[in-house]
């Protein structure tokens, strides 16, 4: 005789649960669909995307339709190479980035107020991990020292950003000991007060660097750009305006510290283009240093090359005249 287990003579209790996983599954892809953020939590270490709201709340899970309030907040209960988007415009204060993430502002006003301290933005990650700031305002209400301070980690990306009212560097890219990237496109500088000023300033710390400079602009600082012993700093299609001195190589060491501007326009400024020390390397190549006090300053060994296709006025001449190939 066959005995019934409690399983098949419940048939109603059978059918509540095999409803009730259903519908938990359900669920479970609305959320993704809709791109609630806690529907998809990787190893419990957050999840992949989350959200920030003017309105918002940091005590929220910072989902699509519960966010939360800063950057700060968000940034806790993002994984590891995930993504902060601002849903609408706020100011969403500075935070400490220790891991590879994304924050995005894209067609939304992402502010970053914060005065005082050493940055607003400050990148402390991994050596391996990479790190992009889109779409961002920052203003350091003329007390804080730099908008974004690099530390450590693989790259830096910032993007479609603004930096306004520092103290010190628009954007200080110090990585130590390790080789690490920067990427600046369509970024905007402005406003970077104080005798030592530098709108980007590239100075490895014991390691060698790279960055690469588009479509961006520089004005209003002592220095537009900068690049110091183990940097290589390319400027490709910027302007440099109102400085005291436009772009700068400067290296005391037997590192080499090397510049190269292209399509760039430097003018306003007391002098175009610094170059200090034997390894400090500076190439000009379809560039204009037109409307500054002097073009060209060499020191201590330094070198200053042109292909010949510049526009250089009001004094100062390139060391080295290159052949176009």
């Amino acid at each position: 005789m066959l005995i019934a287990t409690p399983w098949v003579r419940r048939p109603r209790m059978r059918a509540a649960v095999v409803s009730a996983f259903g519908l938990t599954v359900a669920i479970a892809a609305m959320s993704v669909i809709s791109g609630d953020s806690s529907a998809n939590p990787v190893g419990g270490g957050g999840a992949t995307r989350t959200w920030v709201s003017g309105v918002g709340d940091d005590a929220n899970p910072c989902s699509r339709t519960a966010p939360c309030k800063t950057f700060a907040g968000a940034i806790s209960k993002t994984a590891a190479g995930g993504e902060i988007n601002v849903l609408d415009p706020g100011g969403y204060g500075g935070v400490t980035i220790t891991k590879a993430i994304t924050i995005s502002a894209v067609g939304v006003e992402g502010g970053v107020l914060a005065g005082g301290g050493s940055a607003a933005i400050i990148v402390n990650a991994g050596v391996n991990d990479d790190v992009v700031l889109r779409g961002l305002d920052i203003d350091g209400l003329g007390s804080t020292t730099s908008g974004i301070r690099f530390i450590q980690g693989a790259s830096l990306h910032v993007e479609d950003t603004t930096i306004n009212n520092v103290t010190g560097a628009g954007i200080d890219f110090n990585p130590t000991g390790f080789t690490s990237h920067l990427v600046v496109d369509r970024v905007r500088i402005t406003e970077a007060y104080g005798a030592g000023a530098i709108g980007i300033w590239v100075r490895p710390n014991g390691g060698n660097s790279s960055a690469v400079i588009t479509d961006s602009s520089v004005a209003t600082t002592a220095i537009g750009v900068q690049v110091n012993a183990g940097g290589k700093v390319a400027v490709v299609g910027s302007t440099i305006s109102k400085c005291v001195t436009g772009l700068q190589a400067t290296t005391a060491v037997v590192k080499a510290a090397t510049l190269s501007a292209s399509d760039t326009s430097v003018f306003s400024c007391t002098t175009g283009v610094v170059s200090d020390g034997a390894n400090a390397i500076v190439t000009l190549d379809s560039s204009s240093l037109s409307g500054n006090t002097e073009a060209i300053t060499v020191a201590g060994g330094a070198a200053v090359r042109s292909y010949g296709n510049n526009v250089i006025r009001d004094g100062g001449e390139p060391t080295v005249t290159l052949a176009l190939k």
